[in-house]
């Protein structure tokens, strides 16, 4: 999915247009803390130069990567306002887009879907919109375990992006279906979709998107009780996770590695990740380690 809008009228002046390009590159290299800068000092010289239009895009944006900072930061009200108030269609679709992924963070799932919903009316005819909403309706399907439906959000996601559509996009769509596939027991076919996912992230330059697909790619492999394969996607994702401080991503490769040394038998290596998981994020579960050596929870697919 696209993270930047960029409102084509009125032209922006040549200094939000380089804060603006700025906060792309670091969004695409995972480095959203950092982005956000540049993404406030968008929203400063649109409000100066008295331009709504690039300034109600610049609160979407802002609000749209604080969300992947900390779900917990409130914009709702201002995205909500700019639902029914934005001057522009794409200032509205992307304030519903914003607002889907929010609660994303949150697993609010019911809000997800409404709000996705919505933004199919702003999107228009514009293929490229249309197929961001089928890739959050997708992941809305996987929260519920209704993996059918998923599957066919992300793939209806890439008809609609065509095979000229942007990496960034294609890559996240082609993750979504991988995890369906995987969910739906179709290894074989995951994993090519994966490695595609994989393959189009790093030839668009998109960190972030890698790692997701990383850890897409650790969770196939333990499906497929290859220990090696799981290990190797599991270990590049955590250095991936500690680059860009992603603490989610973090926390799911620990898991990763833990059950993938489960597999091989290595119950002390597996131990040691399953008690990092705990100490460092969930202090409170102090039987976890235990329970996690003891247990089989690869069927908790929400893990991921």
């Amino acid at each position: 999915m696209s993270y930047l809008g960029e409102a084509v009228s009125p032209i922006p002046p040549p200094e939000y247009l380089e804060e603006r390009d700025e906060s792309t590159r670091l969004i695409r290299s995972g480095q959203f803390q950092q982005a956000l800068i540049h993404l406030e000092r968008c929203e400063g010289i649109a409000l100066a130069k008295d331009l709504p239009a690039l300034l109600e895009m610049a609160i979407v944006n802002r609000c749209r990567v604080h969300a992947e900072v900390d779900p917990k930061v409130e914009g709702i009200a201002e995205l909500r306002r700019l639902i029914t108030n934005g001057v522009t269609q794409e200032t509205r679709f992307r304030a519903c887009v914003a607002l889907a992924s929010i609660y994303r963070g949150r697993e609010e799932w019911a809000k997800v879907e409404f709000y996705a919903n919505c933004a199919l009316v702003p999107a228009g005819k514009n293929r490229h919109f249309q197929a961001d909403v089928h890739s959050c309706l997708g992941v809305r399907y996987l929260a519920s375990n209704d993996f059918s439906k998923a599957l066919r959000a992300f793939e209806l996601g890439l008809e609609l992006l065509g095979p000229a559509g942007q990496g960034d996009r294609r890559s996240l769509l082609l993750e979504g279906v991988g995890v369906s596939l995987v969910l739906l027991g179709r290894l074989g076919e995951a994993l090519r979709a994966l490695s595609e996912s994989l393959t189009t992230a790093k030839a668009a330059a998109t960190p972030w998107i890698e790692l997701e697909t990383q850890l897409s790619l650790s969770f196939a492999y333990l499906e497929q009780s290859n220990a090696i394969g799981a290990l190797a996607h599991g270990n590049v994702a955590r250095g991936l996770a500690d680059r860009q401080s992603r603490q989610g991503a973090q926390k799911k490769a620990l898991y990763l590695l833990g059950e993938a040394h489960k597999l091989a038998g290595e119950e002390t290596a597996a131990y040691g990740y399953y008690r990092e998981l705990h100490h460092r994020f969930l202090p409170e579960f102090e039987s976890l380690p235990d329970l996690l050596l003891r247990t089989d929870t690869r069927g908790l697919v929400n893990i991921l």
